[in-house]
């Protein structure tokens, strides 16, 4: 069995902003395991004060429900800590944050329009995989990734992205969508999750191998109980993800593991 390390580095936050909103944020972020939500604060007291005790790694604020002199003394305040931040909000930041990453907070917070990749990429930025293997004149391939998870679409795509002979043509969040997704693209490579929503990898496997020819690497944290159950449905590997959760920060030596063992499946 194919076997890829990678270091899970959890990132703790805190929110700052509307109490509504922040609790929606917290909905929606606290569904990636790598994420530690530490709490939330709304008006400029509380903020300070628990920004001092619980020292969070990431801090995402909305300055619209401060004044402009509260506005000052938290951006005295980050400007100072270790804290990285990022401003979420319906308005371009006040100039006193402009230095911030910003993501614009859409009209509503319906899981439809939430930009949870956007604000994951924020949160997980980091410089691209290289590596050393050589793509000239060779073919490019076109990978599908089945996941339910924002964060695993981007890693995916930072990986692509180092290697000129993979593209991402297109990402499932289920085996359902997966499926009709077959109909409109012809992947060389489909990376599959096992536990999603409405439909898993699994039953994925079972109706896909009759509707494509692409190589499948399954990358999941259940392969060792499930591994003959995938290889007999048609999986061409298998890659342990421990516990579901991933983390952008790949070791360069296990993101040219995935590199070598995708070129080794489809070359």
């Amino acid at each position: 069995m194919a076997d890829l390390l990678v270091k899970i580095q959890s990132k703790s936050i805190f929110f700052i902003g509307n109490s509504l909103h922040c609790l929606s944020l917290s909905t929606h972020l606290g569904r990636e395991k790598n994420l530690t939500i530490l709490g939330l604060a709304n008006n400029l007291i509380s903020a300070l004060d628990k920004l001092k005790n619980l020292d969070p790694e990431f801090v995402i604020l909305d300055p619209s429900c401060f004044e402009a002199d509260e506005i000052k003394i938290l951006f005295n305040h980050l400007s100072k800590s270790k804290s990285q931040t990022l401003i979420f909000s319906k308005e371009k930041p006040h100039a006193a944050f402009s230095d911030f990453r910003f993501v614009q907070k859409p009209q509503t917070m319906l899981n439809e329009n939430f930009p949870t990749q956007e604000i994951l990429q924020a949160i997980f930025e980091s410089s691209p995989l290289t590596h050393n293997l050589k793509a000239v004149n060779k073919p490019l391939y076109q990978v599908m990734l089945i996941d339910d998870s924002a964060l695993m679409k981007l890693i995916v795509t930072n990986l692509m992205n180092s290697d000129p002979q993979l593209k991402l043509v297109c990402d499932a969040k289920n085996g359902q969508e997966g499926l009709e997704l077959l109909q409109r693209f012809s992947p060389d490579l489909i990376l599959l999750d096992i536990e999603m929503p409405v439909m898993n990898g699994i039953e994925f496997l079972e109706r896909a191998r009759s509707k494509t020819k692409a190589k499948i690497i399954v990358l999941s944290s259940i392969v060792l109980e499930k591994a003959q159950q995938v290889k007999a449905l048609g999986a061409d590997a298998i890659i342990e993800k421990p516990d579901g959760s991933v983390s952008l920060d790949f070791e360069s030596k296990s993101g040219k593991k995935l590199l070598e063992l995708i070129h080794q499946i489809l070359d």
